[in-house]
């Protein structure tokens, strides 16, 4: 992936500096800081522990900095709205993307943990499931804002109590999450028309983001299963595969080399084709390669106008964010929380995210990792 340089050098402190500001004391400013920077340029695991071992000379370093992330009631929200300002600032995105982080757990007490099917995998794995939202563009996916999916049993009860999860959150299902995370991202950057770019398939019924969208009237490029049904300008009723493997002369294709393409209208079934507007009309995309079927992929758009080009481009946008998780899980310590509280969860994937967004931004000596005063 291509990084950028700034147009003014930035040190990692600096950075620091303008990301914690907000927090209200200085101990917590400060090891905040000293996680960030634990992060960034700890070797191997990134446990509290060895963070401490490499930074802090105190002997009760390590305990203080459990204390700073699991236990310290520090809000991390507004941490990720200057994150948010100061990468969009930066960046120019030109999309949302909403991806999902499978974080391996081996024990079941830390927040969240659920026995799941990973598509990574092929598999059923226990792990905590993530929602991230990220800024996107052609060169970098960043993320800026996170969901900790939780199942039922984490909702009430014992659980909810061992894991101070002080209320049930109101957003429950994963589209309802997803649209959360995009109203306030909007709310944070000042922009309102960015695309949406997801794929949720594994987990929740593509349809039912689709239809958020629409209420939001949020443009969007979304994943479908490729039995997902759809009804034609002529009310016909298909599921998806069929419409791009056995067209009729309802719908209308153009095929590429890697794509195909329906140039005729589609709906979700219980939207009517008709009454007004033609803002609830998607365009269906399949992508793939060649005449490989097991790799196809199937996107519905409300960007009906736009070029075939551009909207392969939104979809690619995929890789970029899935690629963000995967540095992040490999290098800076996304897997490695040793927490069970749903407070430090949020706290160390708020950090996390800042660390691998100074990370990527960074250009040569553009930026200054020693510079810590």
């Amino acid at each position: 992936m291509t990084t950028h340089a700034l147009a003014r050098p930035v040190s990692a402190a600096a950075f620091a500096d303008e990301l914690f500001a907000g927090l209200p004391r200085a101990d917590q400013r400060r090891w905040a800081r000293v996680y960030l920077q634990g992060l960034l340029a700890t070797p191997g695991k990134k446990s509290l522990r060895r963070i401490a071992a490499a930074l802090a000379a105190s002997p009760t370093a390590s305990q203080s900095m459990h204390q700073f992330v699991n236990v310290s009631p520090w809000e991390w929200q507004p941490v990720r709205d200057v994150l948010a300002t100061w990468v969009a600032a930066r960046m120019a995105p030109e999309a949302y993307v909403l991806d999902l982080a499978y974080i391996p757990k081996r024990g079941l007490h830390s927040c969240g943990v659920h026995t799941r099917f990973v598509p990574q995998l092929g598999r059923t794995a226990s792990c905590q499931l993530g929602l991230g939202l990220f800024l996107a563009s052609g060169h970098d996916a960043l993320p800026t804002d996170w969901h900790l999916h939780l199942s039922e049993p984490w909702l009430s009860g014992a659980e909810r109590q061992r894991a101070r999860i002080q209320e049930p959150p109101c957003e429950r299902s994963l589209e309802e999450q997803a649209e959360a995370l995009i109203a306030s991202q909007d709310h944070r950057i000042g922009v309102r028309d960015l695309p949406v770019v997801a794929d949720l398939t594994p987990h929740t019924d593509s349809l039912h983001l689709v239809r958020a969208m629409f209420r939001r009237r949020q443009p969007f490029m979304v994943q479908v299963p490729p039995h997902t049904r759809l009804v034609t300008a002529q009310g016909i009723e298909r599921d998806a595969r069929s419409l791009t493997d056995r067209p009729d002369r309802s719908t209308a294709l153009t095929v590429g080399a890697e794509h195909i393409v329906s140039t005729a209208p589609v709906w979700a079934p219980g939207r009517t084709p008709d009454t007004g507007g033609t803002f609830d009309v998607c365009r269906l995309i399949v992508t793939g390669r060649g005449g490989d079927r097991s790799h196809r992929r199937w996107w519905l758009t409300s960007l009906v106008d736009e070029r075939t080009d551009n909207l392969l481009s939104l979809t690619a946008l995929l890789n970029r964010s899935a690629g963000a998780i995967a540095e992040m899980q490999g290098g800076l310590g996304l897997a490695d929380f040793e927490g069970r509280s749903f407070l430090g969860w949020h706290h160390h994937m708020t950090i996390v995210s800042a660390a691998y967004a100074w990370h990527r931004m960074r250009e040569g000596d553009q930026y200054d990792l020693g510079a810590w005063s």
